[in-house]
């Protein structure tokens, strides 16, 4: 009859005890026999070797159940300096780092602003290696404390060889993600898909502690599933077979971000849900992305209003019917505007017909047919109109009752729409202050919003695409024309803790042996940037490159670099700014627009509201 191996025996043996002490302690011997059902002899001697190598500690408490003579009853718990662990979860917009000691308790935290998704994976594995290095630094710790890493991010991840074959996080499939951060750091690593550490911590610390037999299902960015099956978290055979997310709907449904088509994950994840409102909505969903936070309130916000207005599909195929189908003649174009939506058609005009009668057709058509069923739809929807010359082959200029009625809808020339760009810099209080103050004397003018860097704009405003634009710096283009508003005075940004983080002031030169983070290439604020350090006689070295100068402040606050920003809107801790002297460091703000182009009452509104804020565009 073969035996079991001594050696793992009591390596599983010692494993369960230690498990208990964790999940129980203090914990007296007894108990531990109680729960482990081992002999109290191996129980002491799997004790005892604990207590020898310092990862658990016994400590004598007396008191209630103490007997008045004898020795008092010794307590076992973990030591919680034995070891400490370092844990990181990769989501799309944010690398979140904890180090924690050996009970588990969170020493210290650390986050980075990042879009991983737009890294390279060896720009990523730079970034873990960073910020883990700044993580266990602020805990006080050196590196070789730590016993290991553990990295939890979506998609098919195998455990066993680190590899991450393939997720919606990182760029590219098959990153040995696990090695790059073992190779950078010298310390353990692993990774693992995220709900399957979510799963562990239930099991550890949370709803599944007294169960050997449950299941998580997470709904995030991605969707997750997670078993816990007799005692264990299930893998399936290669390591990836609880990938819920990507189980078939529909074998012909929506593209998937993994490639494939009718995943649940395309129907019902954060990024699937926001990709089909997008798709849906189109421009009245506003700036959406789909690594947006915030998308998913805007969405909600969105629909519930839809849904208080009526059944809108319904409706809206009704009023869509209504004007394909009415003809009536005449020499005016109007453009149909239900609140989410827009249609052109054109009254054609019949030779003998009496304008006064068109105008009485048009009238009745208009105000029993048409109006009622666009205010089915929306109670605010009405007429917006555009005056036509002369229809092609037909000399007819417009009947000037009919302009007169149809202004009389809309309440004049104040409604239409108009396209509107801007920096991202400028998205969280300066363009909703413009509009809000623009909005007091044209409440009916609505705003197709659009957020870019610069250099994207400008060809959004050659492509039609765009009427006006915020930029900077401001251009100087042919074709275009530009004019100048305000400007912003740039700062040094460098960490709490930097050595300049006592200074108030600082000429750029002094900063020249330092690393900076700044913007992509392409972005008005990085040209800025290399011109300042060329001006201040040095060229910068260039740690990171993001997109958004808030994630910017991020790492510098995580010690990463140094950075050239305009101010803030809130002021974000762990940041000092610096006033530059010695050279004039600003951003010049300017609008710019396509030289030629007729503007509907509407822009031309807007653009001699935003040319009468030179000065005072930007907020105190």
């Amino acid at each position: 009859m073969k035996t079991a191996d001594p050696e793992l025996m009591r390596a599983i043996n010692r494993f369960h005890v230690l498990d208990v002490v964790r999940r129980w302690g203090p914990i007296s011997r007894v108990e531990i026999v109680q729960r482990t059902e081992l002999a109290p002899a191996t129980i002491s001697a799997i004790t005892g070797g604990l207590i020898e190598e310092n990862l658990i500690l016994a400590r004598a408490v007396e008191g209630v159940g103490t007997a008045a003579r004898g020795r008092p009853r010794v307590m076992l718990e973990l030591n919680r300096e034995a070891a400490y662990v370092c844990g990181v979860k990769l989501a799309p917009h944010q690398i979140s780092i904890a180090v924690t000691d050996y009970k588990a308790d969170v020493v210290k935290t650390l986050s980075l602003p990042i879009r991983v998704a737009r890294q390279a994976p060896e720009v990523v594995a730079d970034i873990l290696e960073d910020g883990i290095r700044r993580c266990v630094g602020d805990a006080d710790l050196a590196l070789d404390r730590l016993g290991g890493i553990g990295i939890g991010l979506p998609g098919f991840i195998d455990g066993r060889s680190g590899l991450c074959v393939w997720t919606p996080i990182l760029g590219a499939p098959d990153v040995p993600l696990a090695g790059m951060v073992r190779q950078r750091l010298g310390v353990p690593t692993t990774v693992e898909n995220d709900v399957h550490l979510v799963t562990l911590a239930e099991h550890w610390f949370g709803q599944g502690r007294d169960s050997d037999n449950f299941a998580v299902v997470t709904v995030e960015d991605s969707v997750g599933l997670g078993l816990f099956l007799n005692g264990d978290v299930h893998r399936g055979a290669a390591g990836m077979g609880t990938e819920f997310g990507h189980t078939k709907m529909a074998l012909d449904g929506l593209p998937c971000r993994c490639g494939q088509r009718g995943c649940i994950d395309a129907y019902v994840s954060d990024h699937g849900i926001v990709t089909r409102a997008r798709a849906l909505l189109g421009a009245e969903a506003g700036p959406i992305t789909p690594d947006d936070p915030r998308a998913i309130g805007r969405l909600r916000d969105m629909g519930q209003r839809m849904a208080a207005e009526g059944p809108y599909d319904r409706d809206f195929d009704v009023a869509h019917s209504t004007i394909h189908t009415g003809v009536v003649r005449g020499g005016t174009a109007l453009n149909i505007v239900p609140k989410h939506c827009s249609f052109d058609f054109e009254f054609r005009y019949v030779p003998g017909v009496d304008p006064q009668a068109l105008l009485a057709e048009l009238k009745g058509f208009a105000e029993t047919e048409l109006l009622p069923q666009m205010k089915a739809v929306a109670p605010e929807a009405g007429f917006t109109w555009e005056p036509v010359s002369a229809i092609p082959g037909l000399d007819m200029p417009v009947d000037s009752e009919i302009v007169a009625f149809v202004k009389s809808l809309t309440g004049g020339n104040s409604t239409g729409k108009v396209a509107f760009g801007f920096l991202h810099t400028m998205g969280a209080e300066t363009v909703p202050g413009l509009l809000q103050a623009f909005r007091v004397d044209h409440p009916r003018v609505r705003f197709s919003l659009v957020q870019n860097y610069g250099e994207a704009m400008l060809e959004k405003l050659r492509a039609g695409e765009l009427d006006l634009c915020l930029t900077s710096p401001v251009p100087e283009a042919p074709g275009l024309v530009a004019r100048r508003l305000d400007e912003q005075k740039l700062r040094l940004v460098v960490p709490a803790d930097h050595p300049l983080a006592a200074r108030r002031r600082i000429r750029l030169a002094e900063a020249s042996d330092e690393t900076f983070v700044t913007l992509e290439p392409g972005y008005g604020l990085r040209r800025i940037t290399d011109h300042l350090c060329l001006e201040a006689g040095f060229r910068p070295r260039i740690a990171f490159e993001g997109e958004e100068t808030e994630t910017l402040r991020g790492l510098v606050a995580a010690g990463l670099g140094v950075a050239l920003l305009p101010p803030p809107t809130v002021p974000r801790p762990g940041v000092v700014e610096l006033a530059i002297t010695g050279q004039r460091a600003v951003r010049e703000i300017g609008v710019a627009w396509l030289e030629g182009r007729t503007d509907t009452p509407p822009v031309a509104a807007f653009k001699r509201f935003l040319l009468s804020r030179r000065g005072g565009l930007l907020p105190d």
